[in-house]
């Protein structure tokens, strides 16, 4: 299978590149973690979001966020709309472009600890954002877990 080269966005060792596949007219994503290379069918913006909503719980806490543009770091903030044990739904202060890897700190109710974590914008709406939890490690992944179960589902 032939690919051709793509979009590269790079943020230090974790970065994310598409690559465009003619012959099966697919998307890419190669992701790095830590060097570590993991391929993935790259999601459209709809089927992102509807990714995000459909195992989505409502919870609203403050977010705050960390983006690495352009030699310097820009810090926003921003309110949570939803929880998924993969991702966080909300609105934030600036626009980020899908594709982003951002830094994450979230204080969850009945976790004792705050979450910090590197996250992947999946998909924007105006000031509305999607994004998938990056490399969570397992007591992350498992509070999270525990929390969703504990919310009440999404409409």
């Amino acid at each position: 299978m032939k690919m051709g080269p793509g979009i590269h966005r790079g943020h230090g060792r974790n970065h994310i590149e598409l690559l465009l596949c003619p012959e099966l007219q697919l998307d890419f994503e190669v992701r790095c973690y830590q060097c570590w290379y993991i391929i993935v069918p790259a999601l459209s913006l709809r089927a992102a979001s509807r990714t995000i909503s459909k195992r989505g719980y409502p919870l609203d806490i403050r977010i705050s966020l960390q983006v690495f543009r352009d030699g310097e770091t820009i810090s926003l903030w921003g309110r949570s709309s939803e929880l998924g044990e993969d991702g966080i739904g909300g609105t934030v202060t600036a626009q980020l472009e899908p594709g982003e890897v951002v830094s994450m700190e979230l204080s969850l109710p009945l976790i004792p600890f705050p979450i910090k974590c590197r996250a992947l914008v999946r998909y924007r709406d105006g000031l509305r954002h999607g994004f998938e939890f990056l490399a969570l490690s397992s007591q992350q992944r498992e509070a999270i877990r525990k929390l969703c179960q504990a919310l009440p589902p999404g409409v």
